[in-house]
């Protein structure tokens, strides 16, 4: 039974930690989208200055801030990839925990099957 408690325990850390990782996850892919999204917008506005001659100065900080955004979009996707890496994970130890609490469970009910059938054995011989 200690043991059950036990894996338990250790079960529910790791779905605590496996919700922490997902909510992170999700905090990083807001902030890669929202990356994502200004490196667009700036392109589009770079876009519309080039038609304009007179505007053509205001290119390049836009270039600048553009190549800035991309950067942090390819940071928060790797963030991305790093936190999706470590949910799979943790959800990969969960249905370990599972198995092993499913093991467990199976084993205890076989020893008491087991042992109740050494019972009857053992009662049906003493009647002989």
């Amino acid at each position: 039974m200690n043991k059950l408690s036990w894996a338990q325990r250790l079960q529910r850390i790791r779905e605590i930690k496996l919700r922490g990782a997902m909510a992170a996850l999700h905090q990083v892919v807001a902030r890669r989208n929202d990356a994502q999204g200004r490196a667009d917008r700036i392109a589009n506005a770079s876009d519309s200055l080039g038609r304009d001659s007179a505007k053509l100065g205001d290119l390049g900080p836009l270039g600048e801030a553009r190549m800035l955004w991309h950067r942090r979009a390819a940071q928060f996707g790797e963030q991305v990839q790093a936190a999706a890496s470590a949910a799979t994970h943790a959800q990969h130890r969960r249905d370990q925990a599972d198995d092993l609490v499913r093991r467990e469970k199976q084993a205890a009910a076989a020893a008491r099957e087991r042992k109740a059938e050494s019972e009857v054995e053992e009662f049906f011989a003493w009647r002989r």
